[in-house]
């Protein structure tokens, strides 16, 4: 996990989820552009919030960095806020996989 103290230093969203899109962290500003509280987020799977028309293509993606075809993606997809607004989005993901323990999660970038 990322020091909370780090991640709200960070002026664009950040977040955190486990492989199957779970979200574990989240920073105010992700917060703040999505409309959703940390705690409503840990309910929801990062492709909940991907505009419809883009999840087949983000979930292609995720499926590369989860196999180990790619060690991360950046892609521009539309992310929807609580209140159903869509907006365009510079979205990077990257797999962190500790050599201690045999739980790996992807941290994400939107801008």
């Amino acid at each position: 996990m990322v020091p909370s103290a780090l991640l709200e230093q960070i002026s664009i969203g950040v977040t955190q989820i486990d492989l199957t899109g779970r979200y574990l962290q989240a920073n105010s500003s992700f917060c703040q552009f999505t409309g959703y509280t940390e705690q409503e987020l840990f309910l929801l799977r990062f492709q909940d919030l991907v505009y419809p028309e883009d999840r087949e293509s983000v979930s292609e993606y995720h499926q590369k960095l989860i196999s180990g075809q790619v060690t991360s993606f950046a892609l521009e997809k539309r992310l929807m806020t609580k209140t159903g607004q869509v907006h365009w989005v510079s979205l990077t993901l990257s797999l962190i996989r500790p050599e201690s323990d045999c739980t790996s999660s992807a941290p994400s970038l939107a801008q």
